[in-house]
């Protein structure tokens, strides 16, 4: 379980890196390709919409695809993103990159979000609260970390920095013991009636849980 939440707020934290990374280093993304801060604002609302179609997209995807899976594909679009901002490709394509990456944190964010909601049923506010402030310590972290590499005249590995985090939760992810079955069945001892439930046995044999109500 803790496990569990540490890799969520991670996620969260990832989350805030890369949201803001591009306006980390607009002004020097805008002077290498030599266009106006009215570009680069579109640059910016690009990326917002992005984010916005991301959340309807994820909430719709969740029927469909599992919670683990869902991640996965959201964090490796984050990487595949921030790699193509990377290379520093024609000027159309970082707008591309930056749309996709809004998806991509959109998703992420939802995703763990409706997690936690389901594992963490009493203390939902608390969890929350610490998810909130892992997404504000990333976008906090990420002018930070672009100073420096702004100051080395390395601003674009701030993209490669965030590309890497990302393809890491993938792995981290993976390696997470999540059991949305036994997370169901704690949910249904929590909202059976006390003086309906006399005792609750939860049996575990072979990786697969069962309920048992005396």
């Amino acid at each position: 379980m803790k496990k569990f939440a540490l890799a969520s707020y991670a996620l969260y934290l990832l989350g805030g890196l890369v949201i803001t990374a591009v306006g980390s280093v607009l002004p020097q993304l805008l002077t290498h390709y030599h266009v106006s801060y009215t570009v680069g604002g579109q640059l910016v609302l690009v990326g917002s919409l992005g984010f916005l179609i991301g959340v309807p997209l994820s909430s719709f995807l969740l029927g469909r695809f599992s919670e683990m899976n869902l991640l996965t594909i959201s964090a490796l679009m984050i990487a595949l993103s921030k790699i193509g901002m990377l290379l520093l490709p024609p000027f159309e394509w970082i707008i591309v990159f930056n749309f996709l990456n809004g998806i991509g944190v959109a998703a992420l964010e939802v995703v763990v979000a409706t997690l936690m909601m389901e594992v963490f049923i009493g203390r939902r506010a608390i969890v929350m609260s610490y998810l909130e402030v892992s997404f504000g310590l990333g976008a906090l972290l990420m002018p930070l970390i672009a100073s420096l590499l702004i100051s080395q005249n390395s601003w674009r590995y701030s993209f490669f920095i965030t590309s890497i985090l990302a393809l890491l939760m993938v792995v981290v992810w993976k390696m997470i013991p999540f059991k949305k079955r036994l997370f169901q069945l704690q949910k249904a001892v929590l909202q059976t009636p006390t003086q309906n439930l006399r005792l609750c046995l939860l049996k575990i044999k072979d990786g697969k849980y069962s309920l048992f109500l005396v």
